[in-house]
């Protein structure tokens, strides 16, 4: 099953102008990861009904909003690990990447009693190109997995939620 906060136009917003909800995503996904560059912002409601104001200067608004809504598609989820597909340049189980701060934020929203924990299991053996930035082999899925490591020997009888900051074809 997957289940996606949200989606924003694939096309330049500088070209033709993103509706408003485009520019929504757009701007909690780029804060959310530390790289919206401009003083762009926009006001997200959360699922509790906050009104957020999303940009560089409020950094933590996308976690609340993302975690309102991870902790409310997991409520019925028991003893699950989040882990979080970690971000091309992510090398080093321990050290923080946006994926990581998603689950924790999903994990710090969930009742104690669910059981559920963030498990940072995953890294990358180096770093690999980035699909964004277009670079070859970015979404090379047999690159990808060779490329993979993990901290945690077996996940056997383990049920894991995967979290990742952006759903495309890689990692």
């Amino acid at each position: 099953t997957v289940h996606s906060w949200g989606a924003y136009a694939a096309y330049s917003h500088k070209v033709t102008p993103f509706r408003d909800e485009d520019s929504q995503v757009y701007c909690t996904v780029k804060v959310a990861k530390g790289e919206l560059k401009s003083r762009q912002w926009a006001n997200v409601r959360a699922l509790d009904g906050t009104l957020l104001r999303v940009s560089k200067d409020n950094p933590k608004a996308p976690l609340i909003i993302f975690g309102q809504y991870g902790a409310k598609v997991l409520a019925t989820e028991k003893h699950s690990l989040i882990v979080a597909v970690p971000s091309s340049s992510h090398t080093m189980h321990g050290q923080p990447f946006t994926g990581a701060y998603l689950a924790e934020a999903i994990t710090q929203r969930m009742p104690a009693s669910s059981g559920v924990k963030a498990a940072p299991l995953l890294a990358f053996k180096q770093v690999m190109p980035k699909a964004s930035a277009g670079e070859a082999d970015a979404r090379n899925k047999p690159l990808i997995k060779a490329a993979l490591k993990s901290s945690l020997a077996s996940l056997a009888r383990q049920r894991v939620v995967l979290v990742d900051d952006v759903c495309s074809s890689g990692a």
